[in-house]
């Protein structure tokens, strides 16, 4: 029993160590989608939460799933009070 505690921290730093090693790297940005999100994170700093929010779906509709894409479609969308 008194390696009970040990032993399940073993197991979990293994069972999370395996499946950080397994995850793909993201792909890298589309050049396309690249602008866009330039463009979305410029209109985004000037205050322009529409023009971000488009951007972000127009570079969303050319690289589907990237997550750096996907944070900055979150951070309007939260500056725009939709939550």
């Amino acid at each position: 029993m008194r390696y009970a505690p040990a032993a399940i921290a073993l197991s979990l730093l293994a069972a999370v160590t395996s499946s950080v090693g397994l995850s793909a790297p993201p792909a890298p940005l589309n050049p396309r989608a690249a602008a866009l999100l330039s463009e979305g994170r410029a209109s985004l700093a000037a205050g322009q939460t529409d023009a971000a929010i488009d951007s972000y779906e127009a570079a969303l509709a050319v690289q589907p799933g990237s997550p750096s894409i996907y944070i900055g479609l979150a951070e309007a969308m939260r500056k725009q009070g939709m939550q």
